[in-house]
């Protein structure tokens, strides 16, 4: 895209303003593939999709002028499309699901690296999209959706080119995180994937741009007129005699076809409805799957049994049970048991075959696998999802698995926080800690203390995530704090806390480091070892980035001033020592602390650090080399002996 094309707000305004509707359907032409695209990967059909898309563009012509300050609409459309794709996918479906599913349950029971990612991330890519801040997700389809550069980026939203090549970066870990949440083990090609493969939805719009942005219009005109502002008009006109045959014939004629395509909407959606209710009982009823949707044909069983690890079979598997219906899911499971394959390869096309079906109802799901809780399913998922739709029933549905022993490890010697029962945990606990801390608490508390560290600890990506993406004024960050002091012993709850510090860039972020230390009403202590942890996180960082200098860390001591005055000297080696570990490498990180002793004349800073910092043998000639620097003979020959 050419850096003189209008911007989006250009064309909102040229067409509110000026009445252009080809402003309009510009706009519809820059994002009518992003909103296909969005749409089907939600749904999995292609009309529903395209009506989808409809809806889509409907919604921006009648809610257009609150959208007149967003620099960019891509987000916006994104979340839209997906919201009216669920809303359509809902009401076909949702109708006697439950009591459908439970009696289906009763009557069934017994390539290129680039390609490969894209097939492996976008059954759950919208999703993940969708929970990214607007900052990030705007960012992302502006680099990866519309192909800018990053100067262009930096232009559209008003920012410097350097925040805008941060903020692609950062938004593109998070979305790397979120996929990997999902299941969606990415690698280095998450953005080659992103960026050729959103080129091809730019070419997905099902209906001709004209036919999407003209319905687009007349029905936002017709729904922003509204009829009491028919009337007003209606009543206006009547002072004009001869005005008032054709204008307000035209007039109701619109409120009328507007009527009308509502109506003919909410028709359509309970035919669907109907439809499908026919389809899930007669599938419940014969105990066969429905044939799947016509355009993609048979599945292969005989080539997915044979097929080893995550191949092209399983990717083409995964994207077909996206489109898949309830009872077309129940039967797919049905014919996975039946398959001769090897209980991994199962487990791996049961597990594709249950995180959509978790999504419909994940009850059905815990209850139908609940002899076998502790395979590599992703039931913890599926409880944790449960547990946000319905909380009491899910805590007794966990309790009676603990009680009756379903959720015990089976090896001695796991007391590492592995154990089955404390991936379920790990969910109840994180929804609890949303809901009602004090519960979240006392469940903690009856799980010994050594699995309670543990599980703690892998809690602390969830919080990182949270403190990255939700307002620092969220309850939640608090209430983890306090869980932490509560639950873990005193040695443990700083360092336990300071894991919690998100991966900020730099030391002009430490004020949103002090935020946070302020949400969560830090000790003092607490401030020290999350400073340390955070600024070898601003180390490490700038080490995978560019040279860190001294100049860097002289700001990093001056933020440790404004915590504990008499702590900075300790608080830099320590720092310092931790970051060895990460990409920077101890050749480098010891050279910033001689050139610190060489400017100030101290000996505080090199000394601690050499004391305290792991190396490997490697390094330990220069370790050698930088004792004898050190200045006190009896603090030296101790250190020496650290390096022999």
């Amino acid at each position: 895209m050419q850096s003189s094309a209008p911007s989006d707000p250009e064309l909102l305004a040229d067409w509110l303003g000026r009445q252009r509707e080809p402003a309009f359907h510009a706009l519809v032409a820059r994002y009518a593939g992003l909103v296909h695209a969005t749409a089907k990967r939600t749904c999995g059909e292609d009309s529903m999709a395209a009506e989808a898309s409809q809806l889509t563009f409907i919604a921006l012509a009648h809610k257009a002028k609150s959208l007149t300050s967003c620099a960019s609409l891509g987000g916006w459309l994104h979340t839209t499309a997906i919201m009216q794709a669920k809303n359509l996918n809902r009401k076909s479906q949702r109708e006697n699901r439950k009591r459908q599913l439970l009696q289906a349950a009763m009557e069934t029971e017994p390539s290129h690296a680039s390609n490969d990612a894209w097939q492996e991330m976008q059954p759950v890519l919208d999703d993940a999209l969708a929970a990214l801040s607007d900052k990030d997700r705007e960012a992302l389809l502006l680099r990866f959706y519309r192909s800018l550069t990053v100067r262009e980026i930096a232009d559209t939203l008003g920012i410097a080119t350097d925040a805008a090549q941060k903020r692609i970066d950062r938004a593109t870990e998070r979305l790397r995180g979120k996929l990997i949440r999902r299941g969606v083990q990415t690698s280095g090609t998450l953005s080659a994937a992103l960026l050729a493969s959103f080129a091809a939805d730019a070419q997905a719009a099902a209906l001709p741009v004209s036919v999407i942005a003209s319905k687009a219009i007349a029905a936002g005109t017709v729904s922003s007129f509204g009829l009491s502002a028919i009337i007003t008009s209606i009543a206006a006109l009547m002072k004009s005699t001869s005005l008032i045959p054709p204008v307000v014939a035209l007039i109701l004629a619109g409120a009328w076809t507007g009527t009308k395509y509502h109506s003919l909407s909410a028709t359509e959606a309970r035919n669907g409805l109907l439809r499908d209710e026919i389809a899930v009982a007669h599938s419940v009823k014969t105990s066969t799957p429905i044939k799947l949707t016509k355009d993609d044909g048979p599945i292969d069983w005989q080539k997915l049994a044979a097929e080893k690890g995550n191949g092209p079979e399983l990717q083409r598997f995964q994207k077909r049970l996206t489109s898949m219906s309830l009872a077309e899911l129940i039967g797919t499971l049905n014919q996975i048991a039946a398959l001769e394959v090897s209980n991994t390869r199962r487990n791996q096309l049961e597990s594709a075959a249950i995180m959509p079906l978790t999504e419909i109802d994940p009850e059905w799901v815990l209850n139908h696998f609940a002899d076998r809780l502790r395979e590599e399913l992703p039931l913890p998922s599926a409880f944790e999802l449960w547990a946000e739709k319905d909380l009491v029933k899910a805590i007794a549905w966990l309790d009676a698995r603990i009680a009756a022993g379903n959720l015990d490890s089976k090896r001695l010697d796991d007391t590492d926080g592995q154990q089955p029962r404390n991936y379920f945990e790990f969910g109840l606990i994180g929804v609890l800690l949303a809901s009602d801390p004090a519960a979240a608490a006392r469940r903690l508390s009856a799980i010994p203390e050594k699995q309670r560290a543990a599980l703690i600890s892998s809690m602390t990506g969830r919080m990182v995530n949270r403190v990255l993406n939700e307002p620092l004024t969220e309850g939640n960050h608090l209430a983890f704090a306090n869980l932490v002091r509560s639950q873990l012993p005193v040695n443990l709850q700083a360092p336990m806390l300071a894991d919690c510090v998100p991966y900020f860039w730099s030391v002009e972020e430490f004020p949103k480091f002090n935020a946070y230390m302020d949400v969560i009403e830090a000790t003092p202590e607490e401030r020290i070892s999350c400073a340390e942890n955070f600024s070898k996180n601003c180390i490490d960082k700038l080490g995978g980035r560019r040279e860190v200098t001294l100049d860097d860390l002289e700001a990093l001591r001056g933020e440790f001033a404004k915590i504990s005055p008499q702590n900075v000297d300790t608080m830099t080696a320590r720092s310092l020592a931790a970051a060895v570990k990460g990409t920077t490498g101890f050749p480098r990180v010891s050279g910033l602390a001689v050139e610190l002793q060489e400017t100030s004349g101290s000996d505080a800073v090199l000394a601690t650090f050499l004391e305290i910092v792991d190396i490997s043998n490697r390094d330990k000639e220069l370790g050698r080399k930088l004792a004898g620097k050190i200045s006190d003979e009896t603090r030296r020959a101790e250190i020496l002996k650290r390096f022999n």
